[in-house]
Protein backbone atom coordinates (compact mmCIF):
# COMPACT_ATOMS: atom_id res chain seq x y z
CA UNK A 1 0.00 0.00 0.00
CA UNK A 2 1.15 3.30 -0.68
CA UNK A 3 1.07 6.52 1.50
CA UNK A 4 -1.28 8.00 -0.11
CA UNK A 5 -3.76 4.90 0.31
CA UNK A 6 -2.64 4.53 3.49
CA UNK A 7 -3.71 8.30 4.60
CA UNK A 8 -6.63 7.93 2.77
CA UNK A 9 -7.34 4.57 5.28
CA UNK A 10 -6.37 6.69 8.41
CA UNK A 11 -9.39 8.87 7.35
CA UNK A 12 -11.28 6.38 7.02
CA UNK A 13 -11.04 5.03 10.26
CA UNK A 14 -11.45 8.11 11.53
CA UNK A 15 -14.43 8.94 9.48
CA UNK A 16 -16.04 5.26 10.57
CA UNK A 17 -15.38 5.99 14.41
CA UNK A 18 -17.45 9.10 13.81
CA UNK A 19 -19.97 6.61 12.84
CA UNK A 20 -20.13 4.24 15.41
CA UNK A 21 -19.42 6.46 17.87
CA UNK A 22 -22.90 8.63 16.37
CA UNK A 23 -25.05 5.57 15.89
CA UNK A 24 -24.50 4.67 19.83
CA UNK A 25 -25.96 7.83 20.61
CA UNK A 26 -28.89 7.80 18.19
CA UNK A 27 -29.94 4.44 19.67
CA UNK A 28 -29.70 5.85 22.86
CA UNK A 29 -27.01 3.07 24.85
CA UNK A 30 -25.87 3.64 28.14
CA UNK A 31 -23.71 6.09 28.94
CA UNK A 32 -21.24 3.53 30.19
CA UNK A 33 -21.25 2.07 26.77
CA UNK A 34 -21.08 5.33 25.46
CA UNK A 35 -18.05 6.42 27.45
CA UNK A 36 -16.35 2.66 26.31
CA UNK A 37 -17.16 3.03 22.97
CA UNK A 38 -15.25 6.54 22.54
CA UNK A 39 -11.85 5.36 24.65
CA UNK A 40 -12.04 2.35 22.08
CA UNK A 41 -12.26 4.18 19.17
CA UNK A 42 -9.71 7.28 20.36
CA UNK A 43 -7.08 4.52 20.99
CA UNK A 44 -8.09 2.59 17.78
CA UNK A 45 -4.65 2.95 15.50
CA UNK A 46 -4.54 5.43 12.23
CA UNK A 47 -7.92 7.23 14.30
CA UNK A 48 -5.56 10.29 14.17
CA UNK A 49 -5.73 12.98 11.39
CA UNK A 50 -2.35 13.63 11.10
CA UNK A 51 -0.17 14.21 7.97
CA UNK A 52 2.13 11.78 7.01
CA UNK A 53 6.15 12.93 7.22
CA UNK A 54 8.78 11.56 5.16
CA UNK A 55 10.69 9.05 7.61
CA UNK A 56 13.55 8.72 4.76
CA UNK A 57 15.77 11.77 5.49
CA UNK A 58 18.38 13.27 4.26
CA UNK A 59 21.92 12.08 5.33
CA UNK A 60 25.37 13.80 5.49
CA UNK A 61 28.54 12.56 6.06
CA UNK A 62 32.32 13.76 4.82
CA UNK A 63 32.69 10.25 2.02
CA UNK A 64 29.50 12.24 0.38
CA UNK A 65 29.85 15.62 -0.95
CA UNK A 66 26.35 18.06 0.26
CA UNK A 67 24.50 18.45 -2.88
CA UNK A 68 25.48 14.97 -4.36
CA UNK A 69 23.76 12.60 -1.99
CA UNK A 70 22.66 9.51 -3.80
CA UNK A 71 19.34 9.61 -1.89
CA UNK A 72 18.85 12.75 -3.30
CA UNK A 73 15.90 11.95 -6.23
CA UNK A 74 15.38 13.54 -9.62
CA UNK A 75 11.92 14.90 -8.19
CA UNK A 76 14.27 17.26 -5.98
CA UNK A 77 14.78 19.45 -8.96
CA UNK A 78 11.09 19.81 -10.46
CA UNK A 79 8.52 22.17 -10.07
CA UNK A 80 7.60 23.42 -6.72
CA UNK A 81 3.64 23.82 -6.36
CA UNK A 82 1.92 27.08 -6.52
CA UNK A 83 -1.87 26.90 -6.29
CA UNK A 84 -4.49 28.45 -8.74
CA UNK A 85 -3.20 31.31 -11.10
CA UNK A 86 -6.39 33.36 -9.62
CA UNK A 87 -8.71 33.81 -6.61
CA UNK A 88 -11.47 32.44 -8.78
CA UNK A 89 -9.42 29.36 -10.17
CA UNK A 90 -9.43 28.47 -6.37
CA UNK A 91 -11.86 25.96 -5.50
CA UNK A 92 -14.05 27.04 -2.03
CA UNK A 93 -15.14 23.47 -1.25
CA UNK A 94 -14.67 19.68 -2.45
CA UNK A 95 -16.32 16.46 -2.41
CA UNK A 96 -13.79 13.73 -2.45
CA UNK A 97 -14.99 10.29 -3.11
CA UNK A 98 -13.07 6.87 -3.02
CA UNK A 99 -12.91 4.66 -5.57
CA UNK A 100 -14.64 1.05 -4.56
CA UNK A 101 -14.42 -0.84 -7.56
CA UNK A 102 -16.63 -1.68 -10.39
CA UNK A 103 -17.16 1.87 -11.33
CA UNK A 104 -18.23 3.04 -8.22
CA UNK A 105 -17.37 6.18 -6.32
CA UNK A 106 -18.27 6.38 -2.59
CA UNK A 107 -18.22 9.89 -0.65
CA UNK A 108 -15.75 9.77 1.67
CA UNK A 109 -15.69 13.31 2.77
CA UNK A 110 -16.19 17.08 2.00
CA UNK A 111 -13.26 19.60 3.10
CA UNK A 112 -13.41 23.22 2.91
CA UNK A 113 -10.43 25.14 1.87
CA UNK A 114 -10.09 29.19 3.31
CA UNK A 115 -7.15 31.35 2.25
CA UNK A 116 -6.23 34.94 2.86
CA UNK A 117 -6.11 38.01 0.72
CA UNK A 118 -3.11 36.66 -0.25
CA UNK A 119 -3.96 33.35 -2.02
CA UNK A 120 -2.13 31.75 1.15
CA UNK A 121 -4.00 28.17 2.29
CA UNK A 122 -5.35 29.44 6.09
CA UNK A 123 -7.82 26.73 6.90
CA UNK A 124 -8.58 23.05 5.35
CA UNK A 125 -12.13 21.88 7.07
CA UNK A 126 -12.77 18.09 7.32
CA UNK A 127 -16.14 16.76 7.55
CA UNK A 128 -17.80 13.31 7.10
CA UNK A 129 -20.47 13.35 4.22
CA UNK A 130 -24.16 12.79 5.50
CA UNK A 131 -25.39 8.73 5.04
CA UNK A 132 -29.11 9.34 6.18
CA UNK A 133 -30.22 9.31 9.19
CA UNK A 134 -27.24 10.72 10.11
CA UNK A 135 -26.09 14.10 8.99
CA UNK A 136 -22.42 16.02 7.82
CA UNK A 137 -20.13 15.47 11.06
CA UNK A 138 -16.56 17.41 11.24
CA UNK A 139 -13.83 15.65 11.31
CA UNK A 140 -11.34 17.78 11.83
CA UNK A 141 -9.29 20.78 10.31
CA UNK A 142 -6.20 22.41 9.54
CA UNK A 143 -4.89 25.56 10.61
CA UNK A 144 -2.11 27.87 8.84
CA UNK A 145 -0.22 30.60 10.21
CA UNK A 146 2.40 32.74 8.11
CA UNK A 147 4.70 35.76 8.58
CA UNK A 148 3.44 39.27 7.04
CA UNK A 149 5.98 38.38 3.96
CA UNK A 150 3.81 35.07 3.25
CA UNK A 151 6.32 32.82 4.87
CA UNK A 152 4.57 29.62 6.54
CA UNK A 153 5.23 29.34 10.19
CA UNK A 154 2.86 26.66 11.33
CA UNK A 155 0.70 24.00 10.42
CA UNK A 156 -1.87 22.76 13.64
CA UNK A 157 -4.07 19.87 12.70
CA UNK A 158 -7.19 19.30 15.54
CA UNK A 159 -9.24 16.39 15.68
CA UNK A 160 -12.65 16.43 16.34
CA UNK A 161 -13.48 12.99 18.53
CA UNK A 162 -14.47 13.21 20.51
CA UNK A 163 -13.67 16.80 21.72
CA UNK A 164 -11.33 18.98 19.55
CA UNK A 165 -7.72 17.96 19.90
CA UNK A 166 -4.72 19.55 18.23
CA UNK A 167 -2.76 15.85 17.21
CA UNK A 168 0.17 16.92 15.13
CA UNK A 169 1.84 20.85 14.89
CA UNK A 170 4.44 21.92 12.48
CA UNK A 171 6.77 24.42 13.73
CA UNK A 172 8.78 26.68 11.28
CA UNK A 173 10.40 29.86 13.54
CA UNK A 174 11.72 32.59 11.56
CA UNK A 175 14.19 35.04 12.87
CA UNK A 176 14.04 39.34 12.42
CA UNK A 177 16.34 38.66 9.17
CA UNK A 178 13.54 36.20 7.43
CA UNK A 179 15.69 33.16 7.80
CA UNK A 180 14.18 29.99 9.17
CA UNK A 181 15.61 28.80 12.10
CA UNK A 182 14.23 25.22 12.81
CA UNK A 183 11.78 22.79 11.39
CA UNK A 184 10.34 21.06 14.21
CA UNK A 185 7.45 18.30 14.03
CA UNK A 186 5.30 18.02 17.15
CA UNK A 187 3.06 14.66 17.01
CA UNK A 188 0.41 13.69 20.19
CA UNK A 189 2.16 10.95 22.32
CA UNK A 190 -1.38 9.49 23.48
CA UNK A 191 -1.92 11.20 26.02
CA UNK A 192 -2.86 14.85 25.36
CA UNK A 193 0.37 15.94 25.07
CA UNK A 194 2.33 17.33 22.00
CA UNK A 195 6.20 16.22 22.01
CA UNK A 196 8.92 16.89 19.22
CA UNK A 197 9.77 13.79 17.14
CA UNK A 198 11.71 15.14 14.43
CA UNK A 199 13.35 18.71 13.61
CA UNK A 200 16.35 20.54 12.05
CA UNK A 201 17.55 23.67 13.56
CA UNK A 202 20.39 26.16 11.85
CA UNK A 203 21.91 28.55 14.18
CA UNK A 204 23.12 31.28 12.11
CA UNK A 205 25.73 33.98 12.68
CA UNK A 206 25.62 37.11 10.61
CA UNK A 207 27.23 40.21 9.24
CA UNK A 208 24.97 42.76 9.15
CA UNK A 209 22.30 40.84 7.54
CA UNK A 210 24.41 38.59 5.83
CA UNK A 211 24.67 35.22 6.71
CA UNK A 212 28.37 34.53 7.29
CA UNK A 213 27.96 30.74 9.02
CA UNK A 214 25.42 28.19 10.52
CA UNK A 215 25.97 24.85 12.26
CA UNK A 216 23.01 22.63 11.60
CA UNK A 217 21.50 20.11 13.71
CA UNK A 218 19.19 17.28 13.91
CA UNK A 219 16.92 16.60 16.58
CA UNK A 220 16.96 11.96 17.78
CA UNK A 221 13.66 11.35 18.82
CA UNK A 222 14.96 8.19 20.44
CA UNK A 223 17.36 10.00 22.36
CA UNK A 224 15.50 13.61 22.42
CA UNK A 225 17.89 15.44 22.19
CA UNK A 226 19.50 17.65 19.12
CA UNK A 227 22.70 16.53 17.65
CA UNK A 228 25.31 18.88 15.34
CA UNK A 229 25.75 17.53 11.54
CA UNK A 230 27.43 20.27 9.38
CA UNK A 231 29.01 23.46 10.38
CA UNK A 232 29.35 26.26 7.80
CA UNK A 233 31.69 29.07 7.63
CA UNK A 234 33.35 31.68 5.99
CA UNK A 235 30.24 32.22 3.60
CA UNK A 236 29.71 34.40 0.92
CA UNK A 237 27.10 35.58 -0.49
CA UNK A 238 25.44 38.17 -3.41
CA UNK A 239 23.91 41.24 -2.54
CA UNK A 240 20.39 39.48 -2.66
CA UNK A 241 21.74 36.59 -0.46
CA UNK A 242 22.95 34.10 -2.61
CA UNK A 243 25.56 32.10 -1.84
CA UNK A 244 28.82 32.24 -4.10
CA UNK A 245 31.25 30.06 -1.81
CA UNK A 246 31.24 28.92 2.03
CA UNK A 247 32.96 26.39 4.10
CA UNK A 248 31.77 23.09 5.50
CA UNK A 249 32.93 20.63 7.97
CA UNK A 250 30.90 17.26 9.79
CA UNK A 251 30.04 16.31 13.15
CA UNK A 252 32.39 13.19 14.25
CA UNK A 253 29.84 11.08 16.33
CA UNK A 254 32.43 8.90 17.06
CA UNK A 255 34.98 11.39 18.48
CA UNK A 256 32.15 13.81 19.57
CA UNK A 257 33.97 16.66 17.68
CA UNK A 258 33.95 18.27 14.37
CA UNK A 259 35.69 16.17 11.97
CA UNK A 260 39.45 17.81 11.41
CA UNK A 261 38.53 17.78 7.32
CA UNK A 262 37.06 20.82 6.18
CA UNK A 263 35.09 20.95 2.32
CA UNK A 264 34.94 24.16 0.13
CA UNK A 265 32.40 25.06 -1.66
CA UNK A 266 32.94 27.60 -4.48
CA UNK A 267 31.80 29.13 -7.93
CA UNK A 268 28.00 28.25 -6.80
CA UNK A 269 25.35 28.92 -9.38
CA UNK A 270 21.85 28.51 -8.33
CA UNK A 271 20.21 28.60 -11.99
CA UNK A 272 16.74 27.14 -10.60
CA UNK A 273 16.58 29.26 -7.71
CA UNK A 274 18.18 29.59 -4.33
CA UNK A 275 15.07 29.32 -1.94
CA UNK A 276 16.89 29.89 1.79
CA UNK A 277 19.29 27.66 3.40
CA UNK A 278 17.15 25.81 5.28
CA UNK A 279 15.23 24.48 2.22
CA UNK A 280 19.04 23.46 0.75
CA UNK A 281 19.92 21.28 3.58
CA UNK A 282 17.34 20.82 5.95
CA UNK A 283 13.16 20.44 5.37
CA UNK A 284 12.00 23.32 5.07
CA UNK A 285 8.12 23.24 3.85
CA UNK A 286 7.51 25.93 1.58
CA UNK A 287 3.46 25.36 0.71
CA UNK A 288 0.94 23.52 3.28
CA UNK A 289 -0.74 22.09 0.23
CA UNK A 290 2.27 20.04 0.26
CA UNK A 291 2.28 18.59 4.10
CA UNK A 292 -1.76 18.26 3.79
CA UNK A 293 -1.78 16.53 0.36
CA UNK A 294 -1.12 13.06 1.84
CA UNK A 295 -4.52 13.21 4.38
CA UNK A 296 -6.48 12.87 0.89
CA UNK A 297 -6.94 17.56 0.88
CA UNK A 298 -5.80 17.90 -2.55
CA UNK A 299 -6.05 20.09 -5.02
CA UNK A 300 -4.28 20.12 -8.39
CA UNK A 301 -1.60 22.71 -8.34
CA UNK A 302 -0.24 24.89 -11.80
CA UNK A 303 3.17 25.06 -11.64
CA UNK A 304 6.33 27.06 -12.33
CA UNK A 305 9.89 25.82 -13.05
CA UNK A 306 11.47 25.86 -9.41
CA UNK A 307 13.86 23.98 -7.35
CA UNK A 308 16.06 26.18 -4.66
CA UNK A 309 17.51 22.55 -3.11
CA UNK A 310 20.31 22.36 -5.23
CA UNK A 311 22.66 24.56 -6.90
CA UNK A 312 23.41 23.63 -10.83
CA UNK A 313 27.51 24.52 -10.65
CA UNK A 314 29.93 24.37 -7.76
CA UNK A 315 33.16 23.26 -7.30
CA UNK A 316 34.63 20.91 -4.11
CA UNK A 317 37.65 21.22 -2.85
CA UNK A 318 39.35 19.52 0.40
CA UNK A 319 41.49 22.00 2.16
CA UNK A 320 44.59 21.13 4.18
CA UNK A 321 46.32 23.95 5.45
CA UNK A 322 47.13 26.47 2.58
CA UNK A 323 46.24 23.64 0.05
CA UNK A 324 43.08 22.59 -2.00
CA UNK A 325 42.78 19.66 -3.05
CA UNK A 326 39.99 19.07 -6.33
CA UNK A 327 37.57 16.27 -5.26
CA UNK A 328 34.16 16.80 -7.22
CA UNK A 329 32.48 19.28 -9.22
CA UNK A 330 28.84 20.30 -11.34
CA UNK A 331 28.56 21.97 -14.36
CA UNK A 332 25.54 23.00 -16.24
CA UNK A 333 24.44 24.40 -19.34
CA UNK A 334 21.89 27.21 -19.69
CA UNK A 335 20.35 27.88 -22.83
CA UNK A 336 17.89 30.74 -23.24
CA UNK A 337 17.61 31.09 -19.53
CA UNK A 338 16.61 27.43 -19.53
CA UNK A 339 18.89 24.82 -17.67
CA UNK A 340 19.43 22.04 -20.19
CA UNK A 341 21.81 19.52 -18.53
CA UNK A 342 23.56 19.31 -15.39
CA UNK A 343 26.55 16.87 -14.93
CA UNK A 344 28.28 15.92 -11.85
CA UNK A 345 32.24 14.92 -11.99
CA UNK A 346 34.47 13.51 -9.49
CA UNK A 347 38.46 13.41 -9.48
CA UNK A 348 40.24 9.90 -9.96
CA UNK A 349 43.53 8.62 -8.49
CA UNK A 350 45.50 9.87 -11.30
CA UNK A 351 43.59 13.53 -10.73
CA UNK A 352 41.45 13.51 -13.87
CA UNK A 353 38.42 15.21 -13.28
CA UNK A 354 35.24 12.16 -14.81
CA UNK A 355 31.73 11.71 -14.76
CA UNK A 356 29.55 9.91 -13.05
CA UNK A 357 26.34 11.47 -13.95
CA UNK A 358 24.41 13.99 -15.91
CA UNK A 359 20.69 15.16 -15.74
CA UNK A 360 19.26 16.73 -19.11
CA UNK A 361 16.10 19.05 -18.94
CA UNK A 362 13.45 19.00 -21.57
CA UNK A 363 11.32 22.28 -21.95
CA UNK A 364 8.19 23.11 -23.73
CA UNK A 365 6.92 26.48 -24.18
CA UNK A 366 8.76 27.67 -20.93
CA UNK A 367 7.53 24.49 -18.52
CA UNK A 368 9.75 21.49 -17.89
CA UNK A 369 8.29 18.38 -19.19
CA UNK A 370 11.00 15.96 -18.56
CA UNK A 371 14.25 15.55 -16.38
CA UNK A 372 16.42 12.13 -18.05
CA UNK A 373 19.53 10.99 -16.00
CA UNK A 374 22.14 9.47 -17.32
CA UNK A 375 25.11 6.96 -15.72
CA UNK A 376 28.26 6.75 -17.26
CA UNK A 377 29.66 4.07 -15.05
CA UNK A 378 30.03 2.16 -17.79
CA UNK A 379 32.70 4.27 -19.63
CA UNK A 380 29.90 5.80 -21.86
CA UNK A 381 26.38 7.38 -21.31
CA UNK A 382 23.94 5.18 -20.49
CA UNK A 383 19.83 6.30 -19.74
CA UNK A 384 19.19 5.48 -15.88
CA UNK A 385 15.23 7.31 -14.89
CA UNK A 386 13.09 9.76 -16.03
CA UNK A 387 10.75 11.96 -14.80
CA UNK A 388 8.38 13.47 -17.14
CA UNK A 389 5.31 15.48 -16.85
CA UNK A 390 1.99 16.50 -19.32
CA UNK A 391 -0.25 19.54 -19.05
CA UNK A 392 -3.67 20.48 -20.07
CA UNK A 393 -3.82 23.19 -22.16
CA UNK A 394 -5.10 24.88 -19.32
CA UNK A 395 -1.82 24.49 -17.59
CA UNK A 396 -2.79 21.93 -15.37
CA UNK A 397 -0.76 19.11 -14.21
CA UNK A 398 -2.34 15.75 -16.16
CA UNK A 399 0.24 13.30 -15.86
CA UNK A 400 3.39 12.71 -13.88
CA UNK A 401 5.39 9.26 -14.31
CA UNK A 402 8.67 7.74 -12.84
CA UNK A 403 10.48 5.84 -15.50
CA UNK A 404 13.65 3.29 -15.42
CA UNK A 405 15.80 2.56 -18.27
CA UNK A 406 16.38 -1.55 -18.46
CA UNK A 407 18.61 -2.72 -21.68
CA UNK A 408 16.78 -4.10 -24.63
CA UNK A 409 13.33 -2.82 -23.35
CA UNK A 410 13.88 0.66 -23.66
CA UNK A 411 11.84 2.65 -20.73
CA UNK A 412 10.01 0.75 -17.95
CA UNK A 413 7.43 2.91 -16.25
CA UNK A 414 7.87 2.07 -12.45
CA UNK A 415 5.51 4.87 -10.63
CA UNK A 416 3.02 7.64 -11.69
CA UNK A 417 -0.12 9.66 -10.88
CA UNK A 418 -3.13 11.03 -13.67
CA UNK A 419 -5.79 13.17 -13.17
CA UNK A 420 -8.58 12.81 -15.49
CA UNK A 421 -9.92 16.28 -15.67
CA UNK A 422 -13.09 17.69 -16.18
CA UNK A 423 -13.60 21.96 -16.89
CA UNK A 424 -16.71 23.79 -15.94
CA UNK A 425 -18.57 24.84 -20.05
CA UNK A 426 -19.11 27.99 -18.86
CA UNK A 427 -16.03 29.04 -17.11
CA UNK A 428 -12.51 26.94 -18.44
CA UNK A 429 -10.20 28.21 -15.81
CA UNK A 430 -12.19 26.25 -13.33
CA UNK A 431 -12.06 22.76 -12.90
CA UNK A 432 -15.45 20.74 -12.39
CA UNK A 433 -13.83 17.55 -11.03
CA UNK A 434 -10.89 15.49 -11.57
CA UNK A 435 -10.26 11.46 -11.02
CA UNK A 436 -6.87 10.53 -9.91
CA UNK A 437 -5.07 7.13 -11.33
CA UNK A 438 -2.22 5.59 -9.82
CA UNK A 439 0.17 3.59 -11.83
CA UNK A 440 0.12 0.04 -10.56
CA UNK A 441 3.83 -1.11 -11.52
CA UNK A 442 2.83 -4.59 -10.93
CA UNK A 443 -0.16 -4.49 -12.90
CA UNK A 444 1.61 -2.55 -15.44
CA UNK A 445 -1.98 -0.28 -15.21
CA UNK A 446 -3.39 2.55 -14.04
CA UNK A 447 -5.85 2.70 -11.29
CA UNK A 448 -8.20 4.61 -10.21
CA UNK A 449 -7.93 5.66 -6.90
CA UNK A 450 -10.30 8.93 -6.10
CA UNK A 451 -12.81 11.47 -7.42
CA UNK A 452 -12.68 15.24 -6.38
CA UNK A 453 -15.63 17.24 -7.41
CA UNK A 454 -15.10 21.18 -6.74
CA UNK A 455 -17.39 23.93 -5.88
CA UNK A 456 -16.85 27.86 -6.26
CA UNK A 457 -18.82 30.90 -4.62
CA UNK A 458 -19.84 33.43 -7.62
CA UNK A 459 -19.36 36.24 -5.23
CA UNK A 460 -16.37 35.44 -2.89
CA UNK A 461 -13.34 33.83 -3.10
CA UNK A 462 -14.57 31.81 0.19
CA UNK A 463 -17.29 29.68 0.40
CA UNK A 464 -19.85 31.08 3.76
CA UNK A 465 -20.85 27.14 4.30
CA UNK A 466 -20.02 24.76 2.55
CA UNK A 467 -21.62 21.75 4.12
CA UNK A 468 -25.65 22.32 4.58
CA UNK A 469 -27.12 20.54 8.06
CA UNK A 470 -29.05 18.52 5.28
CA UNK A 471 -32.71 18.76 6.94
CA UNK A 472 -33.37 18.04 3.45
CA UNK A 473 -34.44 13.84 2.91
CA UNK A 474 -35.30 11.19 0.64
CA UNK A 475 -37.65 8.58 0.56
CA UNK A 476 -38.09 5.83 0.67
CA UNK A 477 -34.32 4.40 0.09
CA UNK A 478 -33.50 1.81 -1.37
CA UNK A 479 -35.96 3.18 -4.07
CA UNK A 480 -38.12 0.76 -6.72
CA UNK A 481 -40.38 2.90 -8.80
CA UNK A 482 -39.94 6.54 -7.73
CA UNK A 483 -38.72 8.29 -4.74
CA UNK A 484 -39.54 11.75 -3.31
CA UNK A 485 -37.28 14.65 -1.90
CA UNK A 486 -38.45 16.73 0.81
CA UNK A 487 -36.78 19.91 2.29
CA UNK A 488 -34.95 21.37 -1.01
CA UNK A 489 -33.34 24.96 -1.74
CA UNK A 490 -34.58 27.23 -4.14
CA UNK A 491 -32.52 27.79 -6.89
CA UNK A 492 -30.73 24.50 -6.25
CA UNK A 493 -29.58 22.04 -9.18
CA UNK A 494 -30.37 18.78 -7.79
CA UNK A 495 -28.21 15.94 -9.86
CA UNK A 496 -28.01 12.23 -10.29
CA UNK A 497 -25.09 10.37 -10.90
CA UNK A 498 -25.00 6.54 -11.84
CA UNK A 499 -21.57 4.22 -10.20
CA UNK A 500 -19.55 5.19 -13.62
CA UNK A 501 -20.16 9.15 -12.59
CA UNK A 502 -22.28 9.20 -15.67
CA UNK A 503 -25.30 11.86 -15.14
CA UNK A 504 -28.76 10.46 -15.62
CA UNK A 505 -31.03 12.56 -13.61
CA UNK A 506 -31.02 16.81 -13.43
CA UNK A 507 -33.57 19.19 -12.46
CA UNK A 508 -33.30 22.68 -11.04
CA UNK A 509 -35.87 23.29 -7.86
CA UNK A 510 -37.68 26.31 -8.61
CA UNK A 511 -39.43 28.95 -6.06
CA UNK A 512 -41.99 26.92 -3.96
CA UNK A 513 -40.36 23.73 -4.73
CA UNK A 514 -39.74 22.12 -1.48
CA UNK A 515 -40.32 18.17 -2.57
CA UNK A 516 -39.89 16.81 -6.10
CA UNK A 517 -41.00 13.30 -7.13
CA UNK A 518 -38.37 11.58 -9.60
CA UNK A 519 -39.52 8.54 -11.44
CA UNK A 520 -36.42 5.88 -10.94
CA UNK A 521 -38.14 2.81 -12.79
CA UNK A 522 -36.20 2.80 -15.99
CA UNK A 523 -32.86 2.64 -13.50
CA UNK A 524 -31.06 -0.36 -13.48
CA UNK A 525 -30.30 -1.70 -9.59
CA UNK A 526 -27.32 -0.43 -8.16
CA UNK A 527 -25.77 2.60 -5.76
CA UNK A 528 -26.86 6.42 -7.01
CA UNK A 529 -25.71 9.59 -6.07
CA UNK A 530 -28.13 12.46 -5.38
CA UNK A 531 -26.41 15.90 -5.20
CA UNK A 532 -28.02 19.42 -4.22
CA UNK A 533 -25.84 21.91 -5.49
CA UNK A 534 -26.80 25.30 -3.76
CA UNK A 535 -26.70 28.56 -5.59
CA UNK A 536 -23.67 30.01 -3.52
CA UNK A 537 -21.63 26.93 -4.02
CA UNK A 538 -22.21 24.43 -0.93
CA UNK A 539 -23.36 20.88 -1.57
CA UNK A 540 -25.09 17.71 0.18
CA UNK A 541 -24.95 14.30 -0.94
CA UNK A 542 -27.37 11.45 -0.48
CA UNK A 543 -26.56 7.82 -1.40
CA UNK A 544 -29.38 5.36 -2.92
CA UNK A 545 -29.71 2.22 -3.57
CA UNK A 546 -31.93 0.39 -5.43
CA UNK A 547 -31.63 -3.46 -5.40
Amino acid sequence: MNSQSASYKCLEHASQAYRFLLMVLFFGLSQNAQAQTTQTIAQKPGSKWTPKVAQERRTYSPGQPLFMSKNRGVREYLHRNLGRTSASANPDSVLMEEYQGGGLFEPAFHYRLVRNSAGKLTQARLWTPPSPPLPAFPVGQAVMNYTAQGQLLQVSFFESLPTTVETFRLMQPIDSRGNCTSVRYLEDDGNGNLVLSMGDSLAYTYMGNAVTGFVYREYNGDLSQWEPSLRASAVISTANGIPTSFDLEFWDETAGTWSPLKFRYGNLSWDLGFGSWMQSIGEYVVAAEDLIAPEGIMDLHRLRPSGPTEPTRFLVQLVSGPLLTPLARRNSVVSGGLLQQMTDQEVDSANQWFSTSRSQFAWNAGVLSSITVQDSSSGSWVNDIRDSRTYTSNGDLQVQKGEEFVLGQGWITDSGSEAVISYNPSNPSRIASWIRKEYDSFGSSWDTVSRYTLFYSPTTSVCPSCITTDRWSVYPNPIAHQFEVQGLTAGAQLRVTDATGREIHQVGVKEGDASLRIDCSTWAPGWYLLQQMEAEGRVSVYRLLKP
